[in-house]
């Protein structure tokens, strides 16, 4: 029962705070183990409740559900603070009076004013335009909560003890977790969203995206019964331009956009990257280059010579007609994934945890480009670089000495340089005995790069 309990809360079933108070009162009280009795004869508070056994094991586990639920409880208050701050944050927008100002000597950044800390102490205290302690567990229960933590904190139950230490630190530092909770929030000014217009336009899009991302087989697959809808490959692809496209884009980091400042470097806008990865566009993107479009290649293209029946050349038809279609969704993936990680180092780090994938598409399909999307996730980013295995440097050394074309051996030996050497740390040196160890194996003796300098100078082999 417990745990329905603690689902309900979870799920939101207690929709006011009337409610969770007439919750929490009564579950306080029973967790409240110094009125506990061992047996009905037995004294309040008695030490041998602390013991565990076969009679008090059900007791603690119970305590320990409630505790949960309470926890549940704590979540609850925080998003509630949370958006208190950002509900501030927005009516300072629309009164004229921000709570942030653009830094004089450093063009996009923002500082936060004095009275932003009034804005945020407000939701912690109560007394001010709002209650900040409405959602508090002590100020809904008339029992002294944390005494009753530390009682349970001394039962002999480590899950007990845990559960209780637990809900007694999200007591004292609900203010650490609104601030880390504000690290993953962001801030726009207005709605305006580049190549979407709006925001509002953009969550619509990229929800529809999904959905046919999802149900690629629906209009993504020629068979007997249905083509390839032409319409909903354009539309697909359409949307994943306009993200690769969108990050690119100039920042909005004023509060007139009439104000905002062109971008005239080539690399990507971190603001809408950030932004994408709030939204979970990377796993949009992830999904989409998982679309197996490699099962619908025709490996025996139809001849047309005399024995082949006609239904075996439908067949290879809507087979070559699906895996172009999803290859090119494929394809389109990939390259927005390039634009979304590009020098975005909390980006790069959900594309690492991805590279195995990446590996076994870049040896299968290297015309898609996945070498150097692989390379961004590495390049300038010291945590993914000492984090590399040994075997990612032996496959790019095995694909450096197996490719003929001059520019594709480059872009792998790009590889190498990206991984060794880093802008504003320097050498890394276990990168570059990675390096040297694969460039320098016997497999790979008579197929690594041979760099050929001019005939007065002689040849050198590396």
């Amino acid at each position: 029962m417990l745990t329905i309990l603690q689902n309900l809360v979870n799920f939101g079933f207690y929709g006011s705070r009337g409610e969770i108070v007439d919750l929490c009162n009564p579950m306080i009280a029973t967790l409240d183990g110094r009125a506990d009795k061992i047996h009905a004869t037995a004294q309040a508070g008695d030490p041998a409740r602390k013991v565990f056994d076969d009679c008090t094991s059900l007791v603690m586990d119970s305590k320990r559900q409630m505790i949960n639920s309470l926890y549940a409880i704590c979540s609850l208050r925080d998003d509630y603070r949370l958006s208190l701050v950002m509900y501030s944050f927005r009516q300072s927008v629309d009164s004229g009076l921000p709570l942030v100002k653009q830094d004089d000597s450093k063009a996009g950044t923002w500082l936060l004013i004095d009275k932003f800390q009034e804005a945020f102490n407000d939701v912690f205290e109560a007394g001010g335009d709002i209650d900040g302690t409405a959602l508090d567990l002590d100020a809904m229960s008339v029992s002294p909560l944390s005494t009753i933590l530390m009682d349970l904190m001394m039962y002999n139950n480590p899950e007990l003890f845990e559960a209780s230490l637990s809900l007694l630190e999200t007591i004292f530092s609900q203010r650490v977790a609104i601030i880390e909770a504000m690290e993953n929030v962001q801030l726009l000014l207005n709605e305006n969203v580049p190549t979407f217009g709006t925001m509002t336009a953009m969550t619509a899009e990229v929800s529809m995206l999904r959905n046919y991302v999802e149900s690629y087989e629906t209009w993504g697959v020629a068979n007997s019964f249905s083509p390839i809808d032409e319409g909903i490959v354009a539309s697909v692809l359409a949307s994943l331009d306009k993200l690769g496209k969108m990050c690119f884009e100039p920042p909005n980091t004023v509060l007139d956009p009439a104000m905002a400042p062109t971008n005239t470097k080539d690399g990507p806008t971190k603001e809408w990257q950030d932004l994408q990865r709030n939204m979970d566009i990377h796993s949009l993107l992830i999904r989409g280059v998982e679309i197996p479009y490699n099962t619908f290649k025709v490996h025996h293209a139809s001849t047309g010579g005399y024995g082949e029946s006609e239904t075996t050349k439908t067949e290879n038809r809507n087979k070559q007609a699906s895996y172009d279609a999803l290859k090119s969704v494929v394809a389109k993936s990939w390259q927005t994934s390039l634009a979304f990680l590009k020098g975005n180092k909390e980006n790069q780090k959900i594309y690492y945890e991805f590279r195995n994938f990446m590996i076994e598409e870049m040896r299968t399909a290297p015309e898609l480009g996945i070498a150097t999307i692989l390379i961004e996730v590495f390049r300038d980013n010291i945590k993914t670089i000492e984090a590399a295995e040994d075997t990612l440097f032996m496959t790019f050394a095995h694909m450096l000495g197996s490719e003929s074309d001059p520019s594709t051996r480059l872009s792998y030996l790009t590889f190498f340089e990206v991984m060794v050497e880093v802008t504003n740390f320097g050498i890394v040196q276990a990168s570059q005995r990675k390096a040297i160890r694969a460039l320098v194996d016997p497999t790979f003796k008579d197929s690594i790069l041979v760099l050929e300098p001019p005939p007065e100078i002689g040849r050198a082999h590396v």
